[in-house]
């Protein structure tokens, strides 16, 4: 991330939710990612409810731990398509999952989260899977125990470093592009509107970065 929009960051003051929102979920509102885990204070959460509550992303909270909420963010319909996927599928089974409908695999990975942030054992690697991760990469990390990977961006990549380090770049421009929005006196709710149609952001994005 450029140093002009770190320092826009730094000057930003306001709902401290939609900086957060803006730099963390920023390819998921854009429609480059299908998925995000986002951790907030407890008080952020009703906030943070209103503030999707139009759009057409699905709130899912997989539980509290230090004070925090975690919240599973996704687009259903993107989601499902992705875990439609034979590799997913396959590797879902590989993982111990019968039923790999998205209804069935949430409660069960908020579970398998809620145990892992107990005893720190047993990593849900079927985590990677619900955040979009290409199965290629999250079968990697499996059988390489997180080690021996090409590159460490988003996630840890094991296959076709050049493609991922490509969209890595994407998700960086998406980020800086949501902060500037921020920075122009936009709200969240307005930005993640305009996201969800793909002709007015294509706009936006050509306008920021005119701007920028």
């Amino acid at each position: 991330m450029s140093r002009e929009i770190w320092e826009i960051m730094r000057k930003l003051r306001g709902d401290e939710i939609e900086l957060q929102i803006a730099f963390q979920c920023a390819p998921l509102i854009t429609g480059l990612k299908e998925s995000n885990l986002l951790n907030i204070r407890k008080q952020d959460y009703q906030r943070m409810k209103d503030i999707f509550k139009e759009s057409e992303l699905t709130i899912y909270p997989l539980g509290i731990h230090a004070g925090k909420i975690t919240v599973f963010l996704y687009h259903r319909e993107r989601l499902e398509k992705f875990f439609s996927g034979e590799s997913v599928l396959a590797l879902l089974h590989e993982i111990g999952y019968i039923d790999t409908d998205l209804k069935q695999v949430l409660p069960v990975f908020r579970t398998h989260y809620q145990q892992y942030l107990k005893e720190k054992k047993v990593f849900p690697h079927e985590m990677g899977l619900l955040l979009g991760y290409p199965p290629e990469d999250v079968k990697g990390f499996i059988h390489n125990q997180g080690k021996n990977y090409l590159y460490s961006g988003y996630w840890k990549v094991y296959d076709r470093p050049h493609e991922k380090i490509r969209l890595f770049q994407k998700y960086e421009h998406s980020r800086e592009k949501l902060i500037q929005l921020l920075s122009y006196g936009m709200r969240i709710e307005e930005i993640i509107a305009i996201c969800s149609n793909t002709e007015i952001w294509q706009l936006v994005d050509c306008d920021c970065q005119y701007a920028s």
